[in-house]
């Protein structure tokens, strides 16, 4: 985009990591100076994370340059250098910021593939080699790269861990960025949730909010995250899902023994927990995820005949399914033998909503058939928080264009609509991800565990719904078959 096509103003739909990111970046640029810059979010601050509902705002938040993919790897890594930033007023700082390492695991059925492609790929960056960043092989190895007091056992069968890598105050991280983009004074904050989007023929004029308030603007930017599906048809390119995440209260003995322990994510399983934080242990699963289907007015995008649409649509239970409870208390209780399997329950636990692309890559891109009137800046699929600090600055790239000669256009690329119901190889070559019948998105690089196609409704009630089933063989980088079966 020329700066004679600069937007007079434009609207930003989100106050997530994605939606205040790149208000910063915007609000940072020349090139906007005269452009008037709104952000509509439900919260007129970043809430307490026992109540939010983005999924950007929690307790803990991986943040790691380990990934397969090598673009991402990079990017991370640039992140990571303003993470490490600990000065009082910068992001790493009072706190935001711990890097007590991160040992990613995986037994030997498919899901080590990707920890040996991270661990080249960190190991690059770092350039330390093999003796820099060893490959661990076998459960005692695991187990003492865990740093746990007493007997720990290991999980997973090979592994490594990765003493730069760490975690983030993810909700005290953002209400620093939400303060330091309200302190340039530039971008106005609307309190207030969309319901509609504005369209005018082939353009889009802004949104209509729930309590019927309009808010206008040349431009907009929806970074509403497991929300976006209800404002623009979003079926066979995203869909929401539903991960679950628990917290076990610790004792003043137990919280000290495991302050210092790495974070420890295993692929296979899709286990994880981190370091004792806030005096608890927070352990997740990095599923496939659950879906709420939901009949909702057809958003715009929709076909013209439809009056209504099926989608999935966040909603937040008391707590979680009873299955997944137990399998977060069990991989505490082997692999943590300081809590002495006394953990017979969680003390809380919520629902964490991704908004899931097919390849695990973000929707940074125009929403076809409105021109530069209307733009997506969402698709987290469990993994954008970490890129707090440079994410603004990349979409804005797309969005002006400028990403083609900074980046050579590789998140134009690999951020780009891929059209209903198609998989878009992305520039490191990747096509391991299936769209099925239902227009449901899969992303089969294996970091993502546990059955395929459940339903939240039915998981709740105790009921087990039939897993899906991948008819079509994927095919990883290296060229290897592999079924996508063979990842549950």
């Amino acid at each position: 985009m020329s700066s004679s096509t600069t937007p007079a103003s434009i609207l930003i739909v989100g106050g997530g990591v994605f939606g205040l990111s790149t208000a910063l970046a915007l609000a940072q640029r020349p090139l906007y100076a005269n452009t008037k810059i709104t952000l509509v979010d439900p919260h007129s601050c970043i809430p307490d994370c026992s109540v939010a509902t983005t999924a950007s705002v929690d307790s803990t938040r991986i943040v790691r340059a380990d990934y397969s993919d090598p673009y991402y790897s990079k990017l991370a890594d640039e992140a990571q250098a303003h993470w490490r930033q600990i000065g009082d007023d910068q992001l790493g700082g009072q706190g935001r910021y711990s890097e007590n390492g991160l040992l990613l695991t995986a037994e030997l059925k498919g899901a080590e593939q990707y920890v040996l492609k991270a661990l080249k790929n960190v190991r690059k960056l770092e350039g330390g080699g093999e003796e820099g960043i060893p490959e661990i092989r076998g459960a005692e190895g695991i187990a003492r790269a865990m740093r746990a007091p007493g007997a720990a056992l290991g999980s997973g069968e090979l592994g490594y861990i990765n003493n730069r890598s760490g975690w983030a105050d993810s909700e005290r991280s953002m209400r620093w960025l939400w303060e330091k983009v309200e302190a340039l004074g530039c971008v106005e904050f609307v309190t207030g949730q969309a319901s509609k989007v504005i369209a005018d023929g082939d353009r889009v004029r802004g949104v209509i909010l729930k309590d019927g308030q309009e808010l206008r603007a040349e431009q907009t930017i929806l970074a509403a995250g497991a929300w976006t599906g209800a404002l623009v048809d979003l079926r066979g390119v995203a869909s929401p899902r539903a991960q679950c995440i628990g917290y076990v209260t610790l004792t003043e003995e137990e919280d000290k023994a495991l302050r210092g322990i790495p974070v420890h994510l295993n692929l296979s399983t899709g286990l994880f927990y981190f370091p004792s934080s806030r005096g608890e242990i927070k352990v997740a699963r990095h599923a496939f995820g659950y879906s709420n289907p939901t009949e909702i007015p057809a958003p715009l995008g929709s076909n013209p005949n439809e009056k209504t649409i099926i989608t999935t649509l966040p909603t937040f239970p008391v707590n979680i399914p009873t299955e997944d409870e137990r399998v977060q208390v069990d991989f505490l209780n082997s692999t943590l033998p300081c809590l002495q399997h006394r953990v017979a329950k969680l003390d809380r636990s919520r629902l964490c909503w991704y908004l899931d692309t097919a390849s695990s890559d973000f929707l940074v891109c125009q929403y076809p058939g409105f021109g530069d009137s209307l733009y997506l800046a969402t698709g987290g699929s469990g993994h954008g928080f970490k890129f707090l600090p440079v994410l603004g600055e990349r979409i804005v790239d797309v969005l002006d264009g400028t990403d083609i000669s900074k980046n050579e256009g590789i998140w134009t690329k690999k951020w780009t609509w891929p059209g209903r119901g198609t998989v878009q190889p992305t520039p490191s070559g990747r096509t391991d991800a299936y769209v099925d019948m239902d227009g449901e998105i899969w992303c089969l690089d294996f970091s993502r565990a546990g059955e395929m196609g459940q339903n939240l409704v039915d998981a709740l009630a105790g009921k087990q719904t039939a897993s899906k089933q991948i008819p079509q063989i994927v095919k990883d980088k290296g060229g290897a078959e592999t079924s996508g079966k063979s990842r549950l």
